[in-house]
């Protein structure tokens, strides 16, 4: 699979389920349309980019960044870049 700047060096110990209820949902404050608009976001980038691999050392990030877009994009209010690299 080719490396990206979403690639981290090992997975981290968080499941993509608990990075995504305890984490993101939890300080992020977004709306459900967001987190939809979010995925929406993900599956974009797969189909435009067809030999990007979504995996277990890249998907904590690329999550957290479409979070991140979307609620900037849909919501009222949000937050800056550094609260979502803090939360994340």
């Amino acid at each position: 699979a080719q490396v990206t700047p979403f690639n981290s060096s090992r997975p981290p110990a968080i499941t993509v389920r608990n990075y995504l209820e305890d984490r993101i949902l939890k300080y992020a404050g977004c709306s459900e349309e967001t987190v939809i608009l979010a995925l929406i976001y993900i599956d974009q980038v797969v189909q435009f980019n067809p030999e990007f691999v979504i995996n277990s050392l890249n998907v904590h990030r690329l999550l957290i960044t479409a979070i991140m877009l979307a609620s900037k994009f849909f919501d009222d209010v949000y937050y800056n870049n550094a609260y979502y690299a803090r939360a994340g």
